[in-house]
């Protein structure tokens, strides 16, 4: 029975260690990142955007260029014939998470385990927005048409062929997609940008647990 409060006492640390330094392994990653390749930019191609808020990250990216028409995709050839200057937000993650935990203050225990444990269906979220070039959560992006069809092949192989909509979101082009992969610890939705990132030969953290472990290696990008 005498070490029953030892025992108590070092799950304690344990728990306090892994909370002290699960974010500070995140901070170092993500001041330490993969470097990308040269980007081959020409006066042609559009900016990209990487937006995100503390908790969750997303790629934002053209309707249509050179690299990718996403109308042959997504039903949104009506709203691309009436705003053809529009882009398209993708974000990767769990449903539950997504629809309920737009930020760390809407955190609940059961939807987190739920979604880190892999127990609910993960999605696709595309939503069809302006140009986010004013918006302080988004960073503005130029890279080759090689980088844009690589990034654009990753969002497309997370769907199956003819992904059926989930859900709809509150916003009238929002759209929920059954997608593939687990969402977990290892493989959370900011995981999944920077993955993208990767391919798309841009400057990634190995192991990005929070939103900052994207956005963060992207000013070392080699132009």
């Amino acid at each position: 029975m005498k070490s029953y409060p030892r025992r108590l006492m070092l799950v304690g640390l344990i728990v306090v260690a892994g909370i002290v330094l699960f974010p500070l392994a995140a901070w170092i990653v993500a001041l330490t990142p993969a470097l990308g390749r040269t980007q081959n930019i020409k006066p042609s191609d559009p900016p990209i955007f990487v937006c995100a808020n503390f908790a969750h990250a997303e790629i934002v990216m053209p309707i249509t260029d050179a690299a990718v028409d996403w109308q042959s995709i997504f039903d949104i050839a009506e709203v691309k014939a009436a705003h053809p200057e529009l882009y398209l937000s993708f974000g990767w993650g769990d449903l539950a998470f997504f629809q309920q935990t737009g930020t760390w203050s809407d955190m609940r225990v059961g939807t987190t385990l739920a979604a880190f444990t892999g127990q609910l269906p993960t999605t696709l979220r595309m939503v069809v927005q302006k140009i986010p070039r004013n918006d302080p959560e988004c960073l503005m992006l130029v890279i080759d048409v090689e980088g844009r069809r690589a990034l654009a092949t990753h969002i497309r192989e997370t769907l199956g062929a003819n992904p059926p909509i989930l859900a709809s979101g509150n916003e009238k082009y929002q759209r929920y997609y059954i997608a593939k992969g687990k969402y977990g610890i290892f493989h959370t939705c900011n995981q999944w940008v920077s993955d993208g990132l990767a391919k798309a030969g841009l400057p990634y953290a190995r192991y990005a647990p929070f939103s900052f472990d994207v956005i963060w290696p992207l000013y070392k990008i080699p132009y």
